[in-house]
């Protein structure tokens, strides 16, 4: 009988995944913030010794990432969740000595805001544009970099702590850009530069940049790393 773990089994297309493939003979177990279920061991992405287990217990053949985080208030929350509790639950996987296959729930959010008549499809490039969106795009790639674009000039407050969240993650040496509306209020360049320098970011940019000069830069950051 397959085997499969199921993260937020709980939600809407968790139930419907569960219960299709256990129409199909497969055994399925859970894992959940949400108690109360048979087969579902109860934690959060971030609880990286509740993943360990339930991977050591189910030994999965296959495992369906559904969780994470869709509504929060909290920019945090999105980043968390839906990047480090992932690479948290990659971590856990490779530490053990089971190799299933992974299948990971992203969203069109990563796409952006979309005109025309044409479909998008998963050869369309990423414009995300939301804190959420942008946590997807940088789940699904794992990425040697992370490039955020301020809408709202909020962004020195919802990156305090955000490189050392990347280090917590092992992710230490990924590289930060940001560009766009830094400040609320008007600010000088210089000033926002070197606040989001002290915030980590490698490379910050004012809303008029050149979007072709950032992945110039982005180009030659990966060349000197040999990525």
């Amino acid at each position: 009988m397959p085997t499969a773990l199921i993260t937020g089994i709980s939600g809407f297309i968790g139930k419907h995944l569960q219960r299709q493939l256990t129409s199909q003979g497969w055994q399925v177990y859970g894992f959940d913030i949400r108690p109360g279920m048979d087969n579902v061991f109860v934690g959060d992405l971030t609880d990286h010794a509740a993943l360990s287990r339930a991977i050591a217990e189910s030994k999965p053949e296959v495992v369906f990432h559904l969780a994470g985080a869709i509504k929060s208030n909290d920019a945090d929350v999105y980043y968390k969740s839906n990047l480090f509790g992932t690479l948290n639950l990659f971590d856990a996987v490779m530490q053990s000595d089971i190799r299933p296959a992974m299948v990971v729930a992203s969203s069109s959010a990563v796409y952006g805001l979309t005109s025309g008549s044409k479909p998008i499809t998963e050869r369309s490039p990423f414009h995300p544009v939301t804190d959420y969106a942008v946590s997807k795009a940088a789940q699904e790639t794992a990425a040697d970099a992370i490039l955020m674009s301020s809408l709202y000039g909020m962004g020195e407050m919802d990156l305090q702590g955000f490189k050392d969240k990347c280090r917590e993650a092992g992710l230490a040496d990924v590289l930060l850009y940001i560009g766009g509306v830094l400040g609320v209020q008007r600010h000088d360049f210089k000033e926002d530069e070197a606040t989001f320098r002290t915030l980590g970011f490698d490379r910050v940019y004012p809303p008029e940049a050149d979007l072709n000069q950032a992945i110039a830069d982005l180009k030659a950051d990966l060349k000197v790393r040999g990525t």
